[in-house]
């Protein structure tokens, strides 16, 4: 199978539809791919991480009797996937740059100190990853809620204005908002304490699965 051009693999896959095949391409660049993540990711984890979420990406993604040039194709996906995560991360640095402020801010928030401090074992990356997708998770009122008075720095008043809630259900909403956040947080980690090693990989399932 090595001997065979990239386009007779694809071929091969298009007219078998085994997907095992394809594989045979991913090892041939795989070293280029990781290479270019490099370009991007200063950390070797995060470079194989990324690397194996393109090869992903091209599964889902691509089918192989439509690419005309894999490699090409494979480097496009490559630049656009890592160029994405990058800006993810700063959105959720953002997020989590706010949540580190929000003691200051706001003093009756201290749950939010908590939060921060159950995920103190973990990378930035994977605080931010959870933070994100407890938030994501709440009810819709408690979600906006949250975003707009601590992410937002929205007075009730303002909230009110945006959502027509009224002041009490404004209040409600944030205390109920914080209590439930840390609920998901502490779930997330619970899920991922249970697996064999904690990497980014694993996270990214866990956060993926909807069964929290």
């Amino acid at each position: 199978m090595n001997q065979l051009s990239d386009s007779e693999i694809l071929e091969e896959v298009a007219d078998t539809g085994n997907i095992e095949l394809y594989y045979t391409l991913f090892e041939r660049y795989q070293h280029l791919v990781y290479g270019q993540c490099k370009r991007y990711f200063s950390n070797a984890a995060d470079c194989s991480d990324m690397a194996m979420h393109i090869f992903e990406v091209m599964v889902r993604r691509v089918k192989p009797a439509e690419v005309k040039n894999f490699a090409a194709l494979l480097s496009s996906i490559t630049n656009n996937e890592c160029i994405s995560e990058l800006r993810k991360r700063k959105s959720y640095q953002k997020h989590l740059n706010n949540f580190s402020d929000l003691k200051s801010q706001q003093n009756s928030f201290v749950e939010n100190d908590g939060l921060l401090r159950l995920t103190s074992g973990l990378t930035d990356e994977q605080q931010q990853m959870i933070l994100d997708s407890a938030i994501q998770r709440l009810k819709p009122a408690q979600r906006s809620t949250i975003m707009l008075f601590f992410l937002e720095r929205k007075s009730y008043k303002e909230i009110s204005d945006l959502t027509g809630l009224s002041d009490k259900e404004v209040k409600s909403n944030l205390q109920n908002g914080k209590r439930n956040l840390k609920i998901l947080v502490e779930s997330i980690l619970k899920q991922l304490n249970k697996t064999t090693g904690i990497c980014t990989e694993s996270l990214k399932q866990i956060l993926n699965e909807n069964t929290i």
